[in-house]
């Protein structure tokens, strides 16, 4: 999947040189590498030796490129949350009769695409490494607009601070996706989606207005 992202990301660098194309690839191989060894020894055991040793480069190769082992990660995580979150937008789009089924539709995607790659995922969600200037805000951000236009459309109901059930919503939808994916077997995929969805829809759903 990563390298897969990669790829993407590279399609819109147009026509390089070869010095530019070997960088590109050093880089590539380190962001592979790191995933790799990220996923097998977890963040705190994982030394940049390692991530070098596996991509064949030098140890000083990965300070120039990203200078630090959290760099390194949060690079990582960035492709995958950037995916996320354009995987997130489509759903937003697709046309719904319902709340509930536009509920569902934003659920079913960010819980597939977290299960899909729930390796990485599971370090990810655990640390958060993003922060507020990462791609976690741009969720909180665009979970709030949609907030806003629900209230507009009379959907939402229009009593609470949307930006504070923003930040609630997300970090509801992380927390309790980062207990699924490490303790599996409490529950099935789909009783998670419809769990969270039922709450989701509860929260702000004009019919539970006092």
């Amino acid at each position: 999947m990563l390298e897969e992202l990669i790829k993407q990301s590279e399609k819109s660098e147009g026509k390089i040189n070869a010095r530019e194309r070997s960088r590109i690839e050093t880089r590539r191989r380190l962001l592979l590498s790191g995933a790799r060894e990220f996923v097998k020894n977890g963040f705190e055991r994982t030394s940049i030796s390692a991530i070098a040793k596996d991509a064949g480069v030098a140890t000083g190769t990965v300070f120039f490129h990203f200078t630090s082992k959290e760099g390194l990660f949060q690079e990582i995580a960035l492709y995958y949350l950037t995916e996320l979150h354009t995987r997130l937008r489509a759903s937003n789009q697709i046309p719904t009769k319902t709340i509930e089924e536009s509920l569902r539709n934003h659920t079913e995607t960010m819980v597939g695409f977290i299960a899909d790659n729930h390796e990485v995922f599971n370090i990810i969600l655990n640390r958060l490494v993003l922060g507020k200037d990462g791609i976690k805000a741009l969720l909180v951000e665009e979970q709030a607009n949609r907030f806003r236009e629900g209230i507009t459309e009379g959907i939402f109901r229009d009593d609470v601070n949307v930006n504070i059930a923003a930040q609630a919503t997300i970090g509801m939808l992380f927390g309790v996706i980062t207990w699924w994916l490490n303790s599996p077997g409490n529950t099935s995929r789909e009783d998670l989606i419809d769990t969270i969805m039922k709450m989701r829809s509860s929260m702000l759903s004009t019919s539970k207005k006092s």
